[in-house]
C-alpha cells in the first residue's frame, strides 16, 4: 500500500469544541495528527494520511481527508503548508503518554500544558494522533484467513471495559498515540527540558492524584518514532472514548495563533492620490480598497508603533521605496541593524549620484559634534548657545551627567567657542584641567583611533548638501549599540543646524527616518524638531515598538501633538494601549483590547484630514539583491572628490585611460602600458584613488594568489565622459566577472565562441554543442538562486559550475544530486585550466 499525508496550518481560531470535532472523525472514518511545535516560533499543524495501491489514488484520498478535515473545522483559519513538520535539531528525547481510559473532565488541559511549555521556553513537539476505531460485533476482511474476523479492537475495548461505557453515553473510541518529542542541540539542555516537560506532563494529567503511564525514548529511537507517527503509525497507543480524549486534544492558542475576532472599525473614503499604505478592512476582514498616504503631510511627521516582528519594518520599507520613487522626496535612514541594504534595486535612481550608502567601516568621513555652520557674529552667538545646550543633552542621554559637572561643562564649551571652532580633544583638556576625570575619561575614547577620526576633527567632512538632495541610508549596524547611538545623536545636532542655516521659504524638501526613535527622544534637539521641522520642510517618520518606550512624558506629548499621521501595529502592554487610545482620538474598550491581538501586518491608522482611525493590512514586501561591500567602498563622500576633468593633470588622465582601456589591469600592468616606473604608477595610483576615481579590489584567478586589479569609479566615468562598460550586478561582484572572462579566455583560445552575459554567466558554443558556464563566488547568502540558474540552463548540452574551493564543491554536489540535475560538472577555481577535459 502506497500513502500520502497532508497538512494544513493553524492561523487562526474563534472556537474549537473538540468532542464535536472528534465526533466528525468517526462519523467520516478518518484519522488525524494534530501537532504542535512550542519552540521560538510556536505553530499547530492538522495533518491527515490517504492510503491506496497506487501513489495516485493515495494522494486523492489524501486530498479527500483533507477536505474532511477542513469542513470540520469551519470555525478555524488555516493554511496549506507544502513541508511535513521535522525535527531538525541533533539531539532527541521522546516521552510518550499512556492516555488513561480513566473519566477525565474537559478543561483544557492540553491548552494549559502547551501554554506551559511556550512559556517556559521548551522547544518541543507535541502529536496527538488519532483513529476512530470500530466498536461493538463489527468485522473485518481478513485476506490470510478467507473469512471475517472479529475486530481486535472491539476485543480491546471490552477487555477494557470500556464497551459498557460507549453505551451508556452513546459515544465513540478511538485510538489514540500521545507524545512529547523534546529537541535540543546539547544532552545538558535536552535533559534539563525533558526534565521540565515530564513534569509538567505529570502535574497536567493527574487523576485523582494517580498519573498514567510514560514511557521515554532517546537518540536515534526518539527521532525513529516521530517519523513513524507522522507518516501514520500508532505507538505506544490507548483506547479511550472521545469524551475523555477532549482532554487530550485540543487546538492551543499559544505564540502567534490569537483568537479569531471581529471588531468595528470604520472604513472611511480615502483619497486617490498618494502612496499605498496597505488595504483598507472591513470588520469581517474583507478589503474595502486602498489606503492611501497623502505624502504632502509627511512634514507634520509620522509616529509608527508596534511590537518586535508585527511588520512595522516591512511597512517601512515600503514607505522608503514610495516616498523616493513616486513622491520625489530623498530621506535619511539611520539603519541599526544593516537591514536596508535589500530596498537599494527598488530604489529609482543611480548609486552614489541620486543613493547613498554611508558605513563607517567601509568608508572614511568625518563630524565635528561641535562645528557650527554659521560665522555671522550675531548668528554665531545663538548658535554657540544652543549647541552648547544640544552637546550637554547629548551628553547627558549616553553618560551619567551632575548639576555641578554640567554647569563646568557649560562654561568649558563657552570658553572653548571664543578661540574658534572646538574639538571633543579640546574639551577633554578644558575637563582634565578642571579635574573632571570621570567625564573626560569617558570622552577621552572619542579623541583616539577609529572613533577620534570620525568624532575629533574641525570640521565634518560630511557633504551635508549632497545627503540633502540624495537619499541616504547610515549603515551603523557593526558599530556597538552605544556608539551608534551616539553617533546618529551628533548626526541629528549637526543636521538641524544645517536645514536651518537659510529661510524657512527656501529650504529643501526632505524627510528623516528615524527607526528605535525611543534611544534619541532624550535629547533636546528632538523636541526642537518634532515642533518647528515642518517649517523646514523636513518630515520626521519616528518608529519604535511603543509609545511609553519614550520615557520623557513632555517628549512624548510633543511626540502624539506633533505628529499628524499614526500608524499602530499590535501593542500588548497596557501603558501603550491606553497611550494609543487617547492618541488616536479615544478608542472604545473593544478596540482597544483588539490591539494586543491584530494579525502580522494588520496596523490601525489616523491620517491627516480624516476623522476616525480605520484597519489596515499592510501589503508584503519582496527584498531586492543587495549590493556588496565593495561597491559601496566605491561611493566617494568627503569634498576632495572629482569633480571636472581640469582638476585632472594629463598624467592623471593618461593613467584612467589604461585603465579604462585595459580592464583588469594592476597598477604595474598599467605603468608598463604607460612606460612609465612602478614608482611614478604607483605615486598616481594613490592619488587618484584617494581623489575618488580609482577603485582597487583583491579578486580570486584561478591558481594562484590573489592579485589587486583597478577600474574607474563612476565619478571618474563622468568627468572623463567615457561610456561605462555595462557588467550585470552579482553577490561576487569584480571577482564573479573576472572568473567569467578567464573562463571566456581559456575556451576561446580553443576556438569556442563565448557570450557572456547572455542567458548565463558564460555562453560557449563550437559545431553546434552548447556549454552554459554559472560562476559561484560563495558571497550570496544562501544557495537558492543557483538551483534556479541549473534549471534555467537546461537548454545547454552540458553545465558547468565554477567555485572556489574543494568545500564549496562538495556542497554544491549534494545540491545537485539532491535536486536530481543531470549533465552538471562542478570544478574549482584551481583546476579551471583543465575545463577542456570535461567537453566531449
Amino acid at each position: 500500500m502506497k500513502s500520502f499525508q497532508k497538512t494544513i496550518k493553524i492561523a487562526k481560531i474563534s472556537e474549537f469544541n473538540p468532542v464535536i470535532f472528534l465526533r466528525g472523525l468517526v462519523g467520516t472514518g478518518i484519522g488525524c495528527n494534530l501537532h504542535v511545535y512550542t519552540g521560538s516560533q510556536s505553530y499547530v499543524h492538522l495533518s491527515t494520511v490517504g492510503t491506496g495501491f497506487s501513489i495516485v489514488k493515495a494522494l486523492k484520498r489524501a486530498e479527500l481527508n483533507q477536505k474532511i478535515l477542513e469542513s470540520l473545522l469551519y470555525t478555524v483559519k488555516f493554511e496549506e503548508v507544502d513541508e511535513e513538520p521535522v525535527i531538525r535539531a541533533g539531539k532527541c528525547s521522546t516521552l510518550f503518554e499512556i492516555v488513561s481510559p480513566q473519566s477525565m473532565e474537559y478543561q483544557e488541559q492540553f491548552h494549559f500544558l502547551c501554554s506551559r511549555l511556550f512559556s517556559a521556553g521548551v522547544p518541543c513537539h507535541m502529536i496527538v494522533k488519532v483513529s476512530p476505531v470500530a466498536i461493538g460485533y463489527d468485522y473485518y476482511e481478513d485476506d490470510t484467513l478467507g473469512m471475517k474476523s472479529k475486530s481486535p479492537i472491539s476485543s480491546q475495548l471490552q477487555k477494557l471495559e470500556i464497551k459498557e461505557e460507549l453505551d451508556l453515553f452513546m459515544d465513540s473510541a478511538f485510538e489514540v498515540t500521545f507524545g512529547v518529542f523534546i529537541t535540543a542541540n546539547s544532552d545538558y539542555q535536552l535533559k534539563r527540558w525533558a526534565s521540565i516537560a515530564l513534569s509538567y506532563l505529570t502535574s497536567t494529567y493527574n487523576i485523582n492524584g494517580v498519573h498514567s503511564q510514560c514511557i521515554q525514548y532517546d537518540g536515534k529511537r526518539a527521532i525513529g518514532a516521530f517519523n513513524r507517527v507522522m507518516a501514520g503509525g500508532h505507538l505506544n497507543s490507548s483506547v479511550i472514548t472521545s469524551k475523555n480524549l477532549a482532554a487530550y486534544f485540543q487546538i492551543p492558542a499559544i505564540g502567534p495563533l490569537e483568537p479569531r475576532v471581529e471588531i468595528d472599525f470604520p472604513t472611511p473614503e480615502l483619497g486617490q492620490n498618494g502612496i499605498k499604505l496597505g488595504n483598507v478592512l472591513a470588520p469581517d476582514n474583507d478589503v474595502m480598497g486602498d489606503a492611501i498616504f497623502d505624502p504632502c503631510s509627511i512634514f507634520e511627521h509620522i509616529a509608527i508603533w508596534g511590537a518586535t516582528g508585527t511588520g512595522k519594518s516591512t511597512l517601512l520599507k515600503r514607505m522608503i521605496i514610495e516616498l523616493h520613487n513616486n513622491a520625489g522626496l530623498r530621506l535619511i535612514i539611520f539603519d541599526l541593524h544593516d537591514e536596508y541594504r535589500e530596498i537599494i534595486s527598488h530604489l529609482n535612481g543611480e548609486i552614489g549620484k541620486d543613493i547613498t550608502i554611508i558605513n563607517p567601516i567601509l568608508q572614511k568621513f568625518s563630524v565635528n559634534p561641535l562645528e557650527l555652520f554659521t560665522q555671522d557674529a550675531v548668528s554665531r552667538d545663538i548658535a554657540v548657545a544652543e549647541r552648547t545646550e544640544n552637546f550637554i543633552s547629548l551628553l547627558k542621554q549616553v553618560f551619567i551627567l551632575g548639576e555641578i559637572q554640567e554647569s563646568r561643562v557649560r562654561a568649558g564649551i563657552y570658553s572653548l567657542y571664543n578661540s574658534g571652532t572646538p574639538t571633543i580633544e579640546d574639551l577633554v583638556k578644558v575637563l582634565l584641567s578642571q579635574k573632571i576625570d570621570n567625564l573626560s575619561g569617558k570622552l577621552m575614547k572619542f579623541t583616539r583611533g577609529f572613533y577620534g577620526n570620525i568624532f575629533n576633527v574641525k570640521s565634518s567632512s560630511l557633504p551635508f548638501d549632497k545627503l540633502e538632495t540624495t537619499t541616504t541610508i547610515f549603515e551603523l549596524g557593526r558599530l556597538p549599540t552605544g556608539m551608534r547611538c551616539f553617533f546618529v545623536s551628533v548626526f541629528l545636532i549637526l543636521w538641524w543646524d544645517y536645514k536651518r542655516r537659510n529661510r524657512p521659504s527656501e529650504a529643501t524638501p526632505h524627510v528623516m527616518v528615524l527607526d528605535e526613535f525611543h534611544h534619541y527622544s532624550g535629547l533636546s534637539v528632538i523636541n526642537k524638531m518634532l515642533s518647528e521641522a515642518r517649517k523646514y520642510k523636513e518630515g520626521l517618520i519616528c518608529s519604535h515598538q511603543g509609545p511609553n518606550q519614550v520615557t520623557s512624558n513632555n517628549v512624548l506629548d510633543n511626540l502624539v501633538r506633533n505628529t499628524a499621521t499614526k500608524i499602530i501595529f499590535r501593542q500588548e502592554q497596557a501603558s501603550d494601549k491606553h497611550t494609543v487610545s487617547t492618541a488616536l482620538g479615544g478608542l472604545s474598550k473593544e478596540q482597544a483590547a483588539y490591539l494586543s491581538v491584530m494579525d502580522v501586518g494588520e496596523a490601525i491608522v489616523k491620517l491627516k484630514g480624516v476623522k476616525t482611525a480605520f484597519r489596515i493590512r499592510t501589503d508584503d514586501f519582496q527584498a531586492g539583491t543587495p549590493i556588496d561591500d565593495d561597491q559601496v567602498r566605491q561611493i566617494v563622500l568627503n569634498d576632495q572628490m572629482i569633480t571636472s576633468i581640469e582638476q585632472l593633470s594629463d598624467d592623471e588622465i593618461r593613467f584612467l585611460k589604461a585603465v579604462y582601456e585595459h580592464p583588469r589591469s594592476r597598477v604595474a600592468d598599467v605603468s608598463k602600458n604607460l612606460k612609465i616606473r612602478n614608482l611614478d604608477g604607483y605615486a598616481l595610483f594613490n592619488g587618484l584613488k584617494q581623489r575618488g576615481a580609482l577603485i582597487e579590489e583583491t579578486v580570486k584567478h584561478g591558481v594562484g594568489r590573489p592579485k589587486n586589479i583597478l577600474s574607474l569609479s563612476v565619478q571618474a566615468h563622468r568627468v572623463l565622459d567615457l561610456g561605462r562598460r555595462s557588467e550585470s550586478a552579482h553577490h561576487g561582484g569584480t571577482e564573479h566577472i573576472e572568473m567569467g572572462r578567464s573562463i571566456a579566455d581559456i575556451l576561446e583560445a580553443d576556438g569556442w565562441n563565448c557570450l557572456i552575459e547572455d542567458g548565463c554567466d558564460v555562453k560557449a558554443e563550437r559545431d553546434g554543442f552548447i556549454i552554459a558556464i554559472e560562476v559561484e563566488t560563495g558571497k550570496a547568502k544562501t544557495r537558492s538562486h543557483l538551483i534556479k540558474n541549473l534549471e534555467r540552463d537546461s537548454w545547454a548540452d552540458i553545465i558547468i559550475v565554477v567555485c572556489p574551493n574543494k568545500v564549496d564543491k562538495q556542497e554544491i554536489e549534494k545540491i545537485i544530486a539532491r535536486n536530481n540535475i543531470g549533465n552538471v560538472f562542478v570544478i574549482t577555481y584551481g583546476t579551471v585550466e583543465s575545463i577542456m577535459d570535461l567537453i566531449p
